[in-house]
């Protein structure tokens, strides 16, 4: 079994993962910690496909593939970090809800709500920035792939 392969079942593990934390009804904080262990795994099958493609050199056009992998495992990367923000966001408003009831204490509640809504969007932004980053990786390795699959049928053919 080749690294590629390897690299593409740990990607679909992550992909479920995703998936069941985006579909399935969990706790909010549930739903973000498996959307993150899902992007970090895609990433890490993102990169071990992208060990086999320097080892594969029956492909000039290899470059397109490695490309493609290596922004897919970066995008990969920036929504799990976009998503530990998000997190962040909620644990810091839901610690300040909890410090406010306890306490009963008048505080700057604006500049409070202000911060997690710019950590909150930050991440939500990262996690953007990484969805499109992903994308262009994913389009990028369709591409050298075709390339890939179509030089190996004119090889037959000869």
């Amino acid at each position: 079994m080749s690294l590629e392969k390897i690299g593409n079942e740990i990607q679909s593990i992550g992909n479920v993962t995703v998936i069941s934390g985006l579909i399935i009804d969990f706790k909010e904080e549930t739903q973000i910690k498996l959307v993150i262990a899902g992007n970090w795994t895609q990433a890490l099958g993102g990169l071990t496909a992208l060990a086999d493609e320097f080892e594969d050199t029956s492909d000039k056009d290899e470059s397109l593939n490695i490309i493609g992998n290596l922004l897919q495992s970066i995008g990969n990367s920036l929504q799990a970090i976009g998503g530990v923000d998000e997190l962040k966001s909620i644990r810091n408003e839901d610690q300040s809800n909890k410090e406010g009831n306890v306490n009963d204490v008048e505080k700057d509640t604006d500049t409070q709500v202000n911060n997690e809504t710019n950590e909150n969007e930050e991440g939500k932004l990262i996690d953007i920035i990484g969805s499109w980053v992903q994308a262009v990786g994913s389009v990028i390795s369709l591409i050298g792939q075709i390339r890939e699959e179509s030089e190996e049928l004119e090889g037959n053919d000869e």
